[in-house]
């Protein structure tokens, strides 16, 4: 019963994967005018939701404040987008019984790939590059969430342990 249990959290995450593969692609699909219109209109919510008076600031106040916050916003995008893909490459590939290291090693190899396939991709869309500082800024990315992924796994462990009467 347990097998069936793992096999149906496989497939589950794989199709998460997968989705989320395709938003990262799709966002990865838009020009660079309409990715920095994205990566500004998000800066102009942000604005609105932290500073008390932003509406009363001029347009050209307004769009500097958010022409310093793009790289930020940008940056943060790529990682938390690629955490999330390591956290759904990890549900399909860990197993309790499996030991340590290689519960991470294969979702963040894979996430890291499709990393660098995805900046490849972007070479081909207008006004958009590759970048080898994003793969490494994704590979961070997918390391967090692999590790969200094993701290959970690590925590269901513990807690079967504790049912079964084990010393931790």
């Amino acid at each position: 019963m347990k097998a069936t249990a793992g096999w149906k959290r496989r497939i589950l995450f794989a199709v998460l994967s997968l989705f989320w593969m395709s938003v990262i692609f799709f966002f990865s699909a838009r020009t660079g005018s309409v990715s920095n219109g994205d990566s500004s209109g998000f800066g102009m919510w942000l604005g609105h939701l932290l500073i008390r008076d932003f509406d009363l600031w001029s347009a050209e106040e307004q769009a500097a404040l958010v022409a310093g916050w793009i790289f930020v916003i940008r940056k943060t995008a790529h990682a938390l987008e690629y955490a999330a893909l390591g956290f759904f490459f990890s549900g399909v590939w860990m197993n309790r019984q499996r030991k340590g290291i290689y519960n991470g090693i294969v979702p963040w190899a894979a996430g890291t790939f499709y990393a660098g396939t995805d900046e490849f991709h972007q070479l081909f869309v207008p006004g958009r590059s590759g970048q080898i500082t994003d793969v490494i800024l994704d590979s961070c990315g997918v390391f967090a969430g692999v590790l969200v992924m094993g701290l959970f796994f690590w925590w269901l462990k513990l807690r079967e342990q504790k049912k079964k009467g084990i010393e931790v």
